[in-house]
């Protein structure tokens, strides 16, 4: 059995008052860990957040020049590059490129999906990058509906909280249709491990009352979508702030 190689980084970040987690006369540590499947560990000041790092296309979608949709497939090939932190998976249609970073409280992910047909769109992705696990229960969900944003006309921003602390799911292409978020929970009542969900189109599971994300990716085409993580308060960048100003959306304001 082959032993998965992992690469370890670390980064601290001192504590505000607006970014308190655990403990606020600590600094927040955030490390990450990667090995050939995806994400071996998320931590903050110790604390484990992953349940389960395997970085998952869930679905895509193929559309021919004549209009016909079809499935594309899901079993791919796995490469991880140690020098980058960047997994490759290659599959029939393309290939999806992960690159992980950790910088200040936040986990980055850029996902670069490339398509190698020559002649089909890609209509539409779905991923699943890693599953989160919180030291208690989720108290903004219900155990029904789902906890997604997206940024149609909006900021693709969810923040949830639990006892000890606070993490968001946040898309940067602000520029770019994105939903993402957490679609529900693995352990129910508990509610405390849930996927990371983003992805373009539709995913056929999820309510109908959600907007399609029109992000195709054209024939020898190439698309990047960028997701942090913060733990602790939710950073929002200027860009985040102008298009929440021009937009006037209220759900888009971190809370603190």
């Amino acid at each position: 059995m082959k032993v998965p190689t992992i690469i370890g980084l670390s980064v601290v970040l001192v504590a505000g008052a607006s970014a308190v987690f655990i403990n606020s006369s600590l600094p927040l540590e955030t490390s990450i860990a990667v090995q050939s499947n995806g994400l071996r560990s998320l931590k903050c000041n110790g604390v484990e957040y992953l349940e389960s790092g395997e970085f998952k296309v869930n679905s895509v979608s193929l559309r021919t020049p004549d209009g016909k949709v079809s499935k594309g497939s899901t079993s791919g090939r796995t490469q991880l590059d140690a020098a980058s932190q960047t997994l490759t998976d290659t599959f029939p249609w393309g290939t999806v490129k992960v690159a992980y970073t950790a910088s200040g409280n936040e986990v980055k992910l850029a996902v670069t999906a490339t398509n190698t047909s020559d002649t089909d769109t890609v209509q539409g992705i779905w991923f699943e990058p890693f599953i989160l696990k919180f030291p208690t229960k989720v108290k903004e969900y219900d155990g029904t509906i789902p906890m997604l944003a997206h940024s149609v006309n909006d900021v693709a921003l969810v923040k949830v909280s639990y006892d000890s602390g606070t993490l968001a799911v946040v898309s940067d292409d602000v520029d770019k249709p994105l939903m993402v978020g957490f679609p529900w929970a693995n352990n129910r009542p508990a509610n405390t491990v849930f996927p990371v969900s983003l992805h373009t189109d539709r995913v056929e599971s999820y309510p109908d009352s959600y907007p399609i994300i029109n992000r195709p990716i054209a024939p020898k085409g190439t698309d990047t979508y960028r997701v942090s993580v913060p733990l602790g308060a939710p950073i929002v960048r200027p860009s985040h702030w102008r298009l929440m100003c021009i937009r006037g959306s209220e759900r888009c304001f971190p809370l603190t």
